[in-house]
């Protein structure tokens, strides 16, 4: 039957017709909606408690999967209804709440993290947040916490977005006020500063070990309250922020439920390190071991030298440089002790490398009087003249090792190639670390015609300065390419020919 044989008004006819064009995009939401019906459930807890472990991430103290987790909270969904989220310090489950270490071990692959009494505050590891996740979740529950159903991990970035939106937040009895611009500044100032935790102490009376974050604990709960009372509106701008977060791994979630989890992943919110199977790339992984929070006075750019060979190939030569102005407190120690990896397609293979710590010592006196002036490779420079390592979290002086080619050549994560090892540079001075590597290959045909892609993500708590350079003159059909930009989610790139001329 024909729509202008049905027995309707041509006004009918006129509407039925605007509609049918979009049943099949219907179908396919009540298609999809019916698919997350199932998750949906098992976020809410319907049926059954869900249990997720909340962790704050400090990128002034910049870790793999975002920063140092000095906080943690768990959040308890039980048929709709969310119990109410507190912030705990992190040693009081790590020490037991009384200062007893609990002798635990970095699991294997890991063996870089030399901190004794390993515990959650240490398992952000990986830049690939699922395996993060997995190795938190697995300490809390050795170290007491109960099995949970997820992990949730969000850097300052996060809260500033949702200031930005609810306004400044008055803090009653500290006579401060907190803006996007001065979050983490202050929030340093009152876990760091000597004095500043003094007073809190004595506003919050709480004398123990984790008064030194009452103002932190503050803060969270006057956050919390002013989203809960906020209008609709501008609820939904936190819900939009929130997906920008996501995408920037600001905001990183991981679910123990399969089909959840999968929704995350197809979306491009999994915060995962790919493993370039269907395009070349790379990701720069850093990790802030100097027990500071001299990471926010770091700026890292990453400078890669494509060149694709006529076989289709492509040989990376890529420079990072972190670039150390300290223009504020560090709390803690000056030379930035940098763990750096890098990861790449699975076949790709490393050709040379330079600027990290070999470990063979090269000056045995450090001190001012000793191997302050000692260069130990070019890929170290300070314009100051003052090379001086200085002391180490063991409160012993770092040796002056010479530097080479990266140590750590075994990936931690299957299906990609890794290279890294230890960086570390002195204050205010510049660190240029080198590395070079093939990938076979590398160009597709698409249609019969050459393409190349290549993937640039991004780490968690980082906004690094990408200068990417493709010579594609070796291939017919493509232009070489360039560009440089800072970069706030994962960027991909594409070099193909330009469509025939008509």
């Amino acid at each position: 039957m024909s729509l202008k044989d049905l027995p309707i008004s041509d006004a009918q006819k006129a509407q039925v017709s605007s509609i049918l064009p979009l049943l099949p995009k219907a179908e396919a939401l009540i298609t999809q909606a019916q698919g997350l019906v199932g998750p949906v459930s098992w976020l809410l807890g319907v049926g059954h408690q869900r249990r997720f472990l909340i962790q704050t991430m400090d990128s002034a103290e910049l870790r793999p999967g975002g920063g140092f987790t000095g906080q943690y909270g768990v959040l308890q969904i039980q048929d709709g209804r969310m119990s109410r989220l507190s912030l705990t310090d992190v040693t009081q489950l790590d020490y037991n709440g009384n200062g007893t270490a609990t002798g635990h071990m970095p699991p294997p692959g890991y063996s870089w993290m030399t901190f004794p009494n390993f515990g959650l505050r240490d398992s952000n590891l990986s830049g690939d947040f699922p395996t993060t996740a997995h190795i938190a979740m697995q300490v809390f529950e050795d170290e007491g916490g109960g099995p949970v159903d997820g992990d949730i991990a969000f850097t300052p970035a996060l809260i500033g977005h949702i200031i930005d939106i609810t306004g400044p937040i008055k803090v009653p009895g500290y006579g401060e006020t907190i803006t996007s611009k001065n979050l983490e500044e202050r929030l340093h100032y009152y876990q760091q500063d000597f004095s500043a935790i003094a007073r809190e102490q004595q506003i919050s009376g709480n004398y123990s070990h984790t008064g030194r974050k009452a103002f932190t604990s503050t803060l969270g709960q006057l956050v919390l309250d002013r989203v809960r009372h906020l209008p609709v509106s501008k609820l939904m701008l936190v819900v939009k922020s929130a997906i920008r977060d996501l995408q920037s791994r600001d905001l990183e979630i991981y679910f123990t439920n399969p089909v959840a989890e999968a929704y995350l992943v197809a979306h491009g919110y999994s915060a995962s390190i790919d493993n370039f199977s269907k395009q070349d790339g790379f990701m720069v992984v850093q990790g802030n071991y100097s027990i500071s929070k001299a990471s926010q006075y770091v700026h890292t750019t990453e400078h890669d030298d494509v060149t694709l060979d006529a076989q289709g190939n492509a040989t990376h030569n890529l420079t990072i440089t972190l670039d150390y102005k300290q223009t504020g407190p560090v709390y803690g120690y000056d030379t930035y002790a940098d763990y750096i990896r890098v990861y790449a397609p699975q076949s790709a293979s490393l050709i040379t490398g330079d600027g990290f710590d070999s470990g063979h010592t090269v000056c045995s006196r450090p001190g001012p009087s000793g191997c302050g002036s000692v260069s130990s490779s070019s890929t170290r420079y300070c314009p100051n003249g003052n090379y001086s390592l200085g002391i180490e979290w063991a409160k012993t002086p770092w040796p002056v090792d010479s530097l080479g080619p990266p140590t750590e050549l075994t990936s931690d994560l299957p299906g990609r190639a890794m290279w890294g090892g230890l960086t570390l540079t002195p204050k205010n001075c510049i660190s240029y670390i080198t590395l070079s590597w093939s990938v076979p290959h590398a160009v597709q045909k698409v249609h019969g015609q050459p393409s190349y892609s290549i993937l640039v993500q991004k780490q968690s708590g980082v906004t690094p300065t990408i200068e990417l350079s493709i010579d594609a003159s070796a291939i017919k059909g493509l232009k070489s390419f360039q560009f440089k930009g800072d970069i706030i989610t994962d960027k991909p790139f594409t070099l193909a020919p330009l469509p025939a001329k008509k």
